[in-house]
């Protein structure tokens, strides 16, 4: 996969005090598919006009490469607390692989095996995944 950023070895001072040595990112398209919140979203959607806008760039300006990654390590500081609950209250391993006949909506009657069903002919997301199933839109709205 080719990166959408890249930035290497990037050095930057404030009055003769070093404040980043060395700092080294690279950003994927996709990279920020998680769930973080409308205020992560907000830097999300910062970030990802800056790389469409520059897509066709050679060369950002040391002012745009510093904003994009600034707004990188602010999504990350950002994102932490759901590392920290994921890994604090990480769901037991049998959830993972669901047996073909699990309900996954019980107001829709779709199983796992449907989902897994649909996802293998190239779903594109959940939005997509709900069109097809109508799973999460009864009555308890997917709760």
């Amino acid at each position: 996969m080719t990166s959408a950023l890249s930035i290497s070895d990037l050095h930057k001072s404030f009055n003769n005090i070093e404040v980043i040595k060395g700092m080294s990112l690279e950003a994927n398209k996709g990279d920020a598919g998680t769930i973080g919140g409308a205020y992560v979203a907000q830097f999300n959607g910062r970030l990802a006009g800056i790389v469409r806008a520059n897509s066709g760039v050679a060369t950002l300006s040391l002012q745009k490469r510093l904003l994009t990654l600034w707004l990188c390590l602010r999504v990350k500081q950002l994102h932490w607390p759901r590392g920290l609950v994921d890994r604090l209250y990480r769901p037991a391993d049998w959830l993972s692989e669901p047996s073909s006949d699990t309900i996954v909506c019980r107001c829709e009657q779709v199983t796992a095996g449907t989902v897994t069903a649909i996802a293998s002919i190239g779903c594109a997301g959940v939005n997509q995944l709900k069109a097809y199933t109508q799973a999460g839109r009864g009555a308890c709205q997917g709760r």
